[in-house]
């Protein structure tokens, strides 16, 4: 259950790798806006966009707002450059406000511009963002494209032995992504190769974090494969090289996913001493998600070892916490897992209670559900429409590029042949006077 949680986590992680710290300080805020105020407003843009991002994880909404500014200022001011980062940034935003088609939409707009740039980087990442974007909506084939076409213009990038981090940063995080869509259509051993092809280079560059983000997908993957000792082997790389970076997030993860492993293996006191750790984490960053699969695993394994109170009190400590993040599935099960306890006990009418609570939510659940099919249903059909508009659109342009270069072509024949005529005319008037001359 913790494993889907966690890897969810990382897909948003992996996503801003490298461009923007996960929980940015109030002291870089304030740099960013006291420079703005001393910088002249035509060099402001580039400032703007970098705030956009750093309110990504902050507030999405603000994310947007900063960009726009970005975007409008860049333009006044003819900076195609920056005009377009700022598209791409509020096309990332949407990517991380879960809003698909508008997300496709500015991406779309972005990449056009970045191509009129000739900028091969930015081509590469906004191909990257798109092939996400694509990946969200399950569409793994025009995911699979646009991550191989961003993958062979980075290809191209590093046969000129790029040494700066940036570019190598950014092919890391397609390398990571490309081997999540792998994961995603369980092709495990392609996921693990991309994986440690990404921890060669972010190895080149010093990145732990991105080293340990790694290291706990390809756990992941060696879980899936049902081979521990690998998978054992990358979560505790993971957890030390996450700690000496002090990455919450993958600490507390890695430590969820080796208790699972022991719990698999009825090693339940080494579970209980992993879950203890990954408990304090998730503390610390109050993580409520990881909180509730902490102790609901508590409880599984207390109830496995047929101590039936703790096993209670931790599947009602879980019950409890799942109402801060509205955690319905996991509440679910919880109310399942209570209900039997009770009824173990022979306490009826309390298990009566869970019961009823479980029905009356699996009711909501099914309504919500229902409602997101609808929803769903509508993103896809505009999505596929802004699609079908912006094909048509680039139709359009090439259209009208291929009669701009039609109509060019009929001016300058026209001009050659009226060249050609008065070049014809003064031959001929040449020779008609060099005639009456001998006459």
């Amino acid at each position: 259950m913790r494993s889907s949680i966690s890897r969810i986590k990382l897909l948003i992680l992996i996503l801003i790798l490298g461009f923007v710290e996960l929980y940015p300080s109030s002291k870089q805020i304030d740099s960013l806006l006291s420079l703005i105020s001393k910088t002249p407003e035509k060099e402001n843009s580039i400032f703007y966009s970098e705030l956009a991002s750093k309110y990504w994880f902050v507030d999405p909404n603000e994310s947007i707002e900063y960009a726009w500014h970005a975007y409008n200022l860049s333009k006044f001011h003819k900076n195609k450059v920056h005009e377009t980062s700022a598209i791409f940034t509020i096309g990332v935003t949407h990517i991380i406000l879960s809003q698909n088609d508008s997300a496709f939409y500015y991406l779309n707009i972005s990449l056009e511009k970045f191509r009129e740039l000739n900028d091969s980087l930015r081509i590469a990442n906004n191909l990257r963002a798109i092939a996400d974007v694509y990946s969200n909506r399950k569409d793994l084939v025009n995911a699979q494209k646009y991550y191989l076409e961003s993958f062979r213009i980075f290809e191209n990038i590093f046969r000129d032995d790029v040494s700066e981090p940036q570019p190598i940063r950014l092919y890391s995080i397609m390398l990571n992504n490309f081997a999540i869509f792998y994961m995603d259509i369980k092709n495990y051993e392609s996921a693990i190769s991309y994986f440690k092809t990404a921890q060669k280079y972010y190895n080149k560059i010093n990145d732990l974090n991105g080293m340990s983000i790694s290291y706990y997908n390809i756990g992941i993957c060696y879980n899936n494969l049902n081979i521990n000792d690998s998978c054992v082997e990358n979560y505790t790389r993971a957890y030390k090289i996450a700690n000496q970076v002090n990455n919450v997030t993958i600490k507390s993860n890695a430590m969820v996913g080796l208790a699972e492993l022991y719990m698999k293996d009825e090693k339940y006191d080494d579970a209980l001493k992993n879950l203890e750790i990954a408990q304090k984490l998730f503390e610390e960053i109050s993580d409520f998600n990881g909180l509730t699969s902490t102790y609901y695993m508590k409880g599984q394994i207390a109830s496995q070892k047929k101590q039936i109170n703790l096993a209670l009190q931790n599947f009602q400590n879980a019950l409890e916490i799942t109402y801060k993040t509205d955690n319905r599935a996991t509440r679910l099960d919880c109310f399942g897992k209570i209900a039997e306890i009770y009824q173990d006990l022979g306490n009826h009418k309390e298990a009566n209670t869970y019961l009823w609570n479980l029905y009356k939510l699996k009711d909501t659940i099914t309504e919500i559900q229902n409602k997101q099919r609808i929803e769903e249903i509508d993103k896809q059909f505009n999505f596929e429409r802004k699609e079908s508009e912006l094909k048509n659109l680039k139709l359009a342009n090439d259209l009208s590029e291929l009669e701009k270069n039609r109509l060019i072509l009929i001016v300058f024949t026209l001009s050659l042949m009226i060249f050609l005529s008065f070049i014809m005319i003064y031959l001929l008037r040449k020779r008609h006077n060099f005639k009456e001359e001998l006459n």
